[in-house]
C-alpha cells in the first residue's frame, strides 16, 4: 500500500530479484596489499599511472595477471 510519498509497508528483501549461483561465483572479494616505499618511488610510480592513464591499483593488478604460475 503506497502513501502520498511514494513509500510502501512490507520486507524491502521481497522486492530483490533473486542471485543465481553464477552471478555469485562472479564476484570475488578484494583484499588490501601494503607495500612500504619511498617517497620518490611513490612519486615514479604516480606520474608513470598518470602517463598511462590508468591508476596505482590497475597497474599492480595488470603486473600481478601478468606473472607466470
Amino acid at each position: 500500500m503506497k502513501n502520498k510519498t511514494g513509500l510502501s509497508a512490507g520486507r524491502p528483501s521481497q522486492n530483490l530479484s533473486k542471485i543465481n549461483m553464477a552471478d555469485e561465483i562472479e564476484i570475488e572479494k578484494e583484499v588490501r596489499i601494503n607495500i612500504q616505499v619511498t617517497p620518490a618511488e611513490r612519486s615514479k610510480i604516480k606520474i608513470y599511472a598518470a602517463k598511462k592513464g590508468t591508476t596505482i591499483t590497475d597497474l599492480f593488478k595488470k603486473f600481478i595477471a601478468d606473472l607466470d604460475e
